[in-house]
């Protein structure tokens, strides 16, 4: 039914914003869940966010 209405309003499903939120909520999920449950992700993750990049954007 949803694929009908989608069509009906020439919007292709895979672009519609719900569409969107949905498939970016889910990866989301599974990403924090790959967090929680893999240390080597979970450090991973934490030496991204914690980087320092000495401000070379600026430098351009």
């Amino acid at each position: 039914m949803l694929a009908r209405l989608m069509a009906e309003l020439d919007t292709p499903m895979d672009e519609h914003e719900c569409m969107i939120e949905a498939a970016d909520t889910v990866s989301h999920e599974r990403f924090m869940k790959e967090i929680e449950s893999d240390s080597r992700v979970r450090e991973e993750w934490e030496r991204f966010l914690f980087a320092s990049y000495d401000n070379e954007a600026d430098d351009f």
